[in-house]
Order: C-alpha cells, then structure tokens, then sequence
C-alpha cells in the first residue's frame, strides 16, 4: 500500500453541505480519534454538561450555541448525547460502555461556545474545566481536574474540585463566589472598587486575602479548602 493509500485508510473526514455537522476519523495503531461539530438552532439560556473524562472548555461569544466533541478511544468508542430541553442544552459523555475505564482509552473533549448570557452547569468526573467570558450564573465542579475562569462577570459562581485547583477571574464584582478544594489551590481575583464579606479558610495551607473586605456587604466570597493555599485578590 503507498503512502497515500495508507493516509487514505488512516483517516476518513465528512462534511455537511451548509457546515452545521462535520465528522472526523483518525486511527492511529490501538488507538482513534474522531470529531464531531454541531450548531444549536433552537435558543438556549442554559448549559448543562455531565462529562465522564476528558477537557471542557467554554466561550462566550455572539450567534449560536456551537458545539465540538473529540472522542478518543481503543476498541469502542465513547457515546455523547446533545438536546435540547425548554431551552437547556443537555450535553453528555456516556463513556465507553461496561468493562472500559474512562480515561486516556476513552475520553471527550468539548469546545462549546455559548452566549454570553448562558447559564453554565459542568460536572466532570475526570478533567479540566475552562470557562472564558461569561456572564450567566456558574456551577461547576470536577472530581479530578482543575477549574479555570478567566475574564468573568457571572453574578453567582459556584466552583468545586476535589483534586485540583480553582483559578478565577472576574472582570465585575460578583454578588456570591462559593469555591472549594478538598487537595489543591484556590486562587480568586475581583475587581478592587468594590469592598467583600469574605469567609476564606483552609486546614492545611497559606490563607492571602488582599481585597477590600466589609463584613455587611452584599458582595460574599467563600472559599474553603482542606490542602492547600487560597488567595483571594484584586484584578489586575
């Protein structure tokens, strides 16, 4: 076989017409890979992801919801549901079936991005969490995986991992920041021209809270972390 018919059967992409789903496949040796992208016609003002493993990163941006999945797998393939109810986009990772851990065998990887406004939901078994630029409500949570936010101005976010670190930044003051660490570090950054009630501790680790703290304002930080060091500082 020459080479290009080797690259021919290594790879098999598919396109739709008008650009709304799209379809890549890529086997290399034991393992493969395969993408997938879609466009949300419908209108949605909320997202709800429930990943088993691999990456989650979010944008705001304008137009509508688009959505990229990259599946990585051996012998199967891991199974993703998307829909739409009332307008919540529900997006899921099933994983690879019985028998198959989740994890460098079998993983999704999600690029999404959302209007601005969107609420945003993220439970991830295993995984890093990315959100940039939102400005809805946030809950999101990892057991194994770090959690990063940049350029933020969610009124309520609510930021959990269990092994990992927090890393957050707000562009406007929020009005509740719920984030926790069972082994790993919280970094938080607010705008300083506002003044906190911030109730921050951690068991095992250095506490630095540097912004301007009221303990009646209605602007709340929590942070509690069990190993490691928090921070809650003002923006840049």
């Amino acid at each position: 076989m020459n080479g290009r018919a080797r690259a021919a059967a290594a790879g098999v992409c598919a396109f739709a017409v008008l650009g709304v789903t799209a379809a890549c496949t890529v086997d290399s040796g034991n393992s493969q890979s395969r993408e997938q992208a879609y466009e949300i016609s419908e209108p949605v003002t909320a997202l709800t992801v429930k990943e088993a493993a691999g990456k989650i990163s979010i944008v705001a941006g304008e137009g509508p919801v688009q959505v990229k999945e990259t599946l990585r797998f051996g012998s199967k393939e891991p199974a993703t549901t998307h829909r739409v109810s009332g307008q919540t986009l529900q997006l899921e990772d099933r994983g690879c079936g019985s028998g198959i851990k989740a994890g460098r065998s079998c993983s999704v990887d999600y690029e999404i991005r959302v209007p601005a406004s969107v609420a945003v939901t993220v439970a991830t078994s295993a995984g890093e969490v990315s959100v940039s630029g939102t400005a809805g409500r946030l809950d999101l949570s990892a057991s194994a995986g770090s959690i990063k936010g940049t350029d933020l101005s969610s009124p309520q976010a609510r930021l959990r991992t269990s092994a990992g670190s927090v890393d957050a930044s707000f562009a406007r003051a929020p009005q509740q920041i719920d984030a926790s660490a069972e082994a790993g570090d919280v970094t938080l950054r607010v705008p300083g021209n506002t003044s906190y009630a911030v109730d921050a501790k951690t068991e095992l680790g250095t506490r630095k809270v540097s912004v301007p703290e009221d303990p009646g304002s209605a602007h709340e930080i929590r942070v509690r972390v069990s190993l490691g060091d928090l921070s809650v500082q003002t923006s840049p």
